[in-house]
């Protein structure tokens, strides 16, 4: 009788283990795939999609959690050394979303200290917005690049931060920057 309990033990573990891994195997999901290079696209007003591949070595896409949008103004030098992309003007009355070493090495940027900078993608916009709000086209250049960001490195809606969401006394993208459209445009965690 003293033996009969390990064994209905042992055999109720490996019946639930065994049903376990069943489940596991019924919710497995594709792995997201790295890409291989990054296409730095001119935006038109109307807004294109950003195919995020640019990369000079393979884009570490279980190591991206989090994005972090931040805002820069224009003229003088780009903030290149501090985040992984630039959404800016091209010279031509569209926008451009450029891409930057960081990203391109997949190093940690400087737009952000401590435990959120390593696992964060810094993107900064060109411009002041803390009395007018992005131009349509820039927007747009946004939020695709947020969006592909999210799709190519799994990050969910709820982890696409302002700069100002993470920093106190930070005010970044600014006061006129449209939260609640930006919101409404990004990927839901349960897409």
């Amino acid at each position: 009788m003293a033996a009969s309990r390990p064994v209905k033990t042992l055999t109720a573990l490996f019946a639930a283990m065994t049903l376990g891994a069943f489940v596991l195997m019924l919710l497995e999901t594709a792995p997201v795939r790295p890409t291989a290079h990054l296409a730095v696209l001119a935006h038109p007003p109307a807004g294109a999609a950003v195919a995020v591949r640019d990369a000079a070595v393979r884009i570490e896409t279980s190591r991206w959690r989090y994005a972090v949008v931040h805002a820069a103004p224009a003229g003088g030098r780009p903030p290149a050394g501090q985040c992984h992309f630039l959404v800016g003007p091209d010279g031509q009355g569209g926008w451009r979303v450029t891409a930057t070493d960081f990203w391109r090495t997949q190093q940690p940027g400087g737009h952000i200290s401590g435990y959120w900078r390593d696992a964060s993608i810094g993107i900064c916009l060109i411009g002041d917005f803390s009395t007018r709000p992005p131009a349509h086209g820039q927007f747009e250049a946004l939020v695709d690049l947020v969006n592909t960001l999210q799709e190519t490195c799994g990050i969910s809606g709820d982890r696409v931060y302002l700069h100002r969401d993470l920093l106190a006394g930070s005010f970044s993208p600014g006061a006129a920057f449209p939260v609640r459209r930006f919101s409404a445009r990004l990927l839901r965690p349960d897409r």
